[in-house]
């Protein structure tokens, strides 16, 4: 089957996408546009400052990313004395996470699975250091990146 489509016109492709695909609202292509952009941009930032003048590993850099996504995200409020309504309108972002003690569990369990995988799985440290970029909003992640990359 996948032959047979390969093969066809382009225009023809097209015209079966438009049954086949169902398009996605401008708000949604743009922050996907966004996180693209911004992502790589973050990384790398924080690379240079982390592991190229700091001589950390780059499980350090997601480490600092992770601490500074919540840092943002709660106000600078240290999450030690005070959860602002800010910090749960982030978690409830996640579809399963309707209650404040549902967002407390969940930010515990993230940084405990954070903590545990140090030293030894890069890939899970960026996940996770990806996963809560995403759930920032286009204009908040233009906003953590003037604010923290902004003085460097």
């Amino acid at each position: 089957m996948s032959e047979i489509f390969a093969n066809l016109p382009y225009e023809l492709k097209l015209y079966i996408f438009t049954y086949s695909r169902k398009p996605q609202s401008r708000r949604l292509l743009r922050d996907i546009e966004n996180f693209s952009y911004t992502w790589p941009v973050l990384k790398a930032a924080y690379y240079q400052i982390w592991i190229d003048e700091w001589e950390e590993t780059e499980e350090d850099a997601h480490g600092w990313i992770q601490n500074d996504i919540m840092r943002y995200v709660n106000e600078e409020q240290p999450t030690q004395i005070i959860y602002t309504s800010n910090f749960f309108d982030y978690w409830k972002r996640l579809y399963s996470i309707n209650s404040y003690n549902e967002a407390l569990k969940f930010n515990k369990r993230l940084f405990d699975v954070s903590r545990r995988t140090q030293n030894g799985n890069d890939s899970t440290l960026e996940r996770i250091s990806r996963n809560m970029w995403a759930l920032l909003l286009p204009h908040e992640r233009c906003s953590f990146l003037a604010m923290f990359l902004g003085s460097t």
